[in-house]
């Protein structure tokens, strides 16, 4: 009787133990998280008051600049938010004399997007503060370690980019096999 009483308590002293320690890693992660969306916060706001553009704005550019003939559904996918939002995003860039928007001669339900050489300048002076403010820290780094950090990064932006599907697209898109 008193092994049996003794492996309980011991078995809920490592549960105890491991839930705390479960808790503690849960707090640093979401910690590092929160310093690191500081960290990209005060860069979008160095580059806000160069450019006038917005982080979702300047986004958008390099995501544009990336293609050839970009598409809205493409972007919002790519950037991971509402069809709508990217329109709203794209109207302000049109305004602002950034991109064009061009219906596809092909098939008329595809609006092409494209970059104005305006355009094209703030995204040369875009990836210049990126390149430089993040070059110093990785060109230290051997390439082990940038693909392991390339490996987690990707994780954390599945994850959070699953985290933001609805029950549905969740069930549809695998992430909940068998929950359905």
């Amino acid at each position: 009787m008193r092994s049996s009483v003794a492996s309980k308590t011991n078995e809920n002293t490592t549960s105890h133990s491991y839930s705390d320690q479960r808790e503690k890693l849960n707090v640093e992660i979401i910690d590092c998280l929160y310093g690191l969306a500081n960290i990209t916060d005060e860069q979008s706001r160095k580059f806000e008051k160069l450019t006038g553009l917005s982080k979702c704005q300047a986004l958008t550019i390099k995501a544009v600049s990336r293609s050839t003939s970009a598409q809205v559904s493409e972007l919002a996918r790519s950037m991971n938010i509402n069809p709508a939002t990217m329109v709203r995003i794209l109207d302000r860039l049109e305004e602002q004399g950034l991109i064009t928007r061009t219906r596809s001669k092909e098939d008329r339900r595809v609006v092409e997007i494209r970059l104005t050489d305006k355009a094209k300048d703030i995204g040369m002076i875009l990836h210049n503060i990126i390149y430089d403010s993040m070059m110093h820290i990785l060109v230290a780094k051997d390439n082990r370690e940038l693909l392991n950090m390339l490996e987690v990064l990707q994780s954390i932006s599945s994850l959070f980019g699953a985290a933001y599907l609805c029950p549905s697209e969740l069930r549809d898109s695998g992430h909940l096999k068998g929950k359905q």
